[in-house]
């Protein structure tokens, strides 16, 4: 293996541990911040908190709102992130761009699944306002118009990140920026839910969230590519080697913990 062989290696290695790390980020946003804190706001004891379940008593619709919503918040706080940083460092804007874009399409895909199924987190009984068909109605509307937004700041700040005019990027490369973290986020959320006790399709099938970031692979369609490219993000060898090691520290700890579950 040449030298420049070990560098793509290694910079493949790192844009895996940033998709990795953004899903931990959507996951924590998700179940600890959004159900969790809230939970703890209302005074309401949480019995178990996990990457794929949570589970509070008493049961409250704003715990469950809070979730997705704070999924929503969380991209909205990436997006503002990303296009005032003045950071250099791509692979800290891959992994707010990342995140950014698993949180919104999160939000979107549990509106829409709430509105299909006439489960989940936003499933709440709104009897008093309107029908719950109405309701599911207005759920799938949201989720589909959400997507749709959230498709269009990801490909907006993609375009702040990936189109300097001091940096050229080839199609094939900004492919797999998209790509290969999208994947590493998804066997991530498996690799994760593999400690949950006991073991069930019911877990995978709850952490399974391939289909909900695939927008992500549409992007590289629409950014501004070079012929002839340099396909670099300037970082040495010794950052890339801490950044794969410090995420791979966190993703353990986050299968030790929420992957596995902790009960209350």
């Amino acid at each position: 293996m040449t030298s420049q062989d070990k560098q793509d290696t290694l910079h493949t290695f790192a844009i895996c541990c940033c998709g990795i790390i953004a899903y931990i980020i959507t996951n924590v946003s998700h179940e600890a911040i959004g159900h969790g804190l809230t939970s703890v706001i209302l005074g309401n004891q949480i019995t178990l908190l996990s990457s794929a379940y949570f589970r509070s008593w008493p049961h409250s619709f704003i715990t469950d709102a809070l979730g997705p919503i704070m999924n929503l918040v969380m991209g909205l706080v990436f997006f503002i992130i990303i296009n005032r940083t003045s950071t250099r460092n791509l692979y800290f804007k891959l992994i707010m761009l990342l995140s950014m874009a698993f949180n919104l399409f999160c939000f979107s895909w549990l509106c829409f699944y709430a509105g299909v199924t006439g489960s989940g987190d936003l499933a709440f009984d709104v009897s008093g306002l309107m029908t719950f068909f109405t309701w599911r109605g207005i759920l799938i509307a949201t989720g589909l118009i959400t997507y749709y937004l959230s498709f269009i700041l990801v490909l907006q700040s993609s375009r702040t990140i990936f189109s300097d005019a001091d940096s050229l990027y080839s199609r094939k490369f900004l492919s797999q920026l998209f790509l290969t973290p999208y994947f590493a986020a998804g066997i991530a959320a498996w690799i994760a839910v593999s400690f949950f006790r006991p073991v069930s399709f019911t877990n995978y099938y709850e952490t399974f969230v391939i289909p909900i970031f695939a927008p992500l692979l549409f992007v590289p369609g629409y950014l501004k590519a070079q012929r002839l490219a340099t396909d670099t993000f300037g970082a040495s060898q010794e950052f890339k080697w801490k950044l794969v090691g410090f995420i791979l520290a966190v993703f353990i700890l986050f299968c030790l913990t929420m992957g596995r579950g902790m009960e209350f």
